[in-house]
């Protein structure tokens, strides 16, 4: 499965192929010449001989061994969250940068370079003594990616810009589409 996204005039698409299973290349450059510049992430995961089985349009991560679904519905953090659970599912903890990108590459190749917010599984557990940011998953938060330090809503969403990525804290009554993620099925 390949992923590219593209941004800058005009696109140039290109064709990698990898020899083994999983292959990251990140090409980078400054977009802000007068000429535009460009900027580009790639992801490749061969999946031909996979041994894990993801459900009907959703994205099988091998690294993680995590199946991912982008859902552009507009709900609140809540509905969000229920949504995923329906699914068997979760919305979306990230533990890693390496998963981060890969989750920043599915982003990009569903809405494009348009700047918006997307539900992640972060919350703010305010009642808690003491308060901590945990993910809907009920893992803690250790890997962390904001953007600013006005962590003061209870809700977090991932926010992936031409230069600028990251998570931001969000009223959870806010309405943005999410991303759900699963453990892949094993057989």
């Amino acid at each position: 499965m390949y992923f590219l996204s593209l941004s800058g005039s005009p696109p140039t698409p290109q064709h990698f192929q990898s020899k083994g299973t999983f292959m990251t290349v990140r090409f980078l450059t400054d977009a802000s010449f007068p000429a535009g510049g460009f900027t580009a992430d790639f992801v490749s995961i061969d999946d031909s001989i996979s041994k894990t089985h993801c459900p009907n349009g959703w994205i099988h991560d091998s690294s993680m061994n995590y199946c991912y679904k982008y859902f552009s519905t507009y709900l609140s953090w809540r509905n969000s969250s229920s949504s995923c659970k329906n699914q068997g599912a979760q919305l979306l903890a990230i533990h890693n940068s390496t998963q981060e990108f890969f989750i920043e590459t599915i982003y990009k190749s569903q809405i494009g370079m348009q700047d918006s917010l997307v539900w992640i599984g972060l919350r703010y557990f305010k009642l808690e003594n003491p308060s901590y940011w945990g993910w809907s998953d009920g893992t803690l938060l250790g890997y962390a990616k904001w953007l600013s330090d006005d962590n003061y809503n209870e809700c977090g969403a991932i926010q992936v810009l031409r230069n600028q990525n990251g998570w931001k804290s969000v009223s959870c009554d806010a309405k943005l589409p999410y991303i759900c993620y699963q453990k892949a099925v094993e057989f």
